[in-house]
């Protein structure tokens, strides 16, 4: 399955920049659960770190169980305001995120926009690193 992600020239990684946003997606409104999610991150002054995953992907599960549980991991999502996203239930909020392959990492500052996207798996330390730095600019 890599051997053909990796033909049609896609590579698991960390994004530092985040994709561009789509212009449909520029004038609609964040739709739930990240509205909430975001409105909690205003009157807080934090970030929100957002995991869109779906039940039946293998990846995802990977992923949680080895980095999003991780004790450095977890620590670090203290400061976060913290919100899973299954894809199947919300379905526009993936759409208006651009989330086209799971799983998907964002992290949004208190005005909504994304400073960090990791699209695949992601080791612990990277992750607690870059949550770490973030809240700490």
């Amino acid at each position: 399955m890599y051997a053909a992600i990796f033909d049609l020239g896609y590579s698991p990684g960390i994004a530092e920049k985040p994709p561009t946003v789509s212009p449909d997606n520029k004038s609609a409104s964040v739709p739930e659960p990240v509205f909430s999610a975001l409105a909690l991150a205003k009157s807080n002054d934090s970030f929100v770190f957002i995991d869109f995953y779906a039940e039946w992907c293998a990846a995802c599960k990977v992923l949680k169980s080895r980095t999003l549980e991780s004790p450095q991991v977890l620590s670090a999502l203290e400061r976060y305001v913290v919100l899973n996203v299954d894809t199947d239930l919300y379905e526009e909020a993936a759409a208006f995120y651009n989330v086209v392959g799971m799983p998907t990492l964002l992290i949004l500052n208190a005005a909504g926009e994304e400073v960090y996207r990791s699209v695949g798996l992601v080791e612990a330390d990277d992750l607690a690193l870059k949550l770490q730095r973030l809240v700490v600019k």
